[in-house]
């Protein structure tokens, strides 16, 4: 799922019909509530407003070409879907903000609602390999490849070595300033 359908209002709800958690308090970080999940599994629930927010996405697009996202004219409909309790849904999805999960809501999805069903993903890495200050790779015993250089994604930064040190835009950042200089050191080398 791309993070705009969650960040634009999008639910996370498990098997049960309730929701986990914030899905706004970590987004590279979700992997973990929902594998915590029964079966390791949740249902993104949306509506055709975030639909069409995000619809730009290739993520959408394909979920739509592959007929993954699922509707529902209503609460009971949707948890047909699901097999969660009609009732536990319909109080999840009409919640008030700011939520027990500290999320303050613009708006909540709307029905008719749409869902697709997610498992624990990771969307990007962090970490990577260990460079030094030439972005040059560098073996366990800290000596440096002569030729063979990284950024970006591929070398771990100042996220550290997990998805916990995410910040938006550090993957771009890096690229950029740790792919001029893996460039100049590789010139130099």
């Amino acid at each position: 799922m791309p993070p705009g359908i969650l960040v634009e209002g999008g639910v996370l709800v498990n098997r049960d019909g309730r929701r986990f958690v914030d899905e706004t308090a970590d987004i590279a970080g979700m992997v973990h509530p929902v594998m915590a999940q029964p079966d390791g599994t949740a249902w993104v629930v949306f509506d055709a407003r975030i639909e069409d927010l995000c619809a730009y996405t290739l993520e959408v697009q394909a979920l739509r070409d592959t007929g993954a996202i699922r509707n529902a004219a209503d609460a009971a409909a949707l948890a047909a879907i699901i097999g969660a309790d009609p009732a536990t849904l319909a109080a999840t999805l009409t919640a008030t903000s700011p939520d027990p999960f500290g999320r303050d809501w613009q708006t909540p999805p709307q029905p008719p609602y749409h869902a697709v069903k997610v498992g624990g993903a990771i969307y990007h890495t962090q970490g990577g390999l260990q460079i030094d200050g030439d972005a040059r790779v560098l073996r366990a015993d800290g000596s440096g490849f002569a030729n063979l250089f990284a950024a970006g994604g591929a070398a771990r930064g100042v996220s550290g070595p997990s998805y916990w040190g995410y910040l938006p835009a550090m993957g771009l950042g890096s690229a950029i300033t740790l792919g001029r200089i893996a460039g100049r050191s590789a010139a130099l080398a």
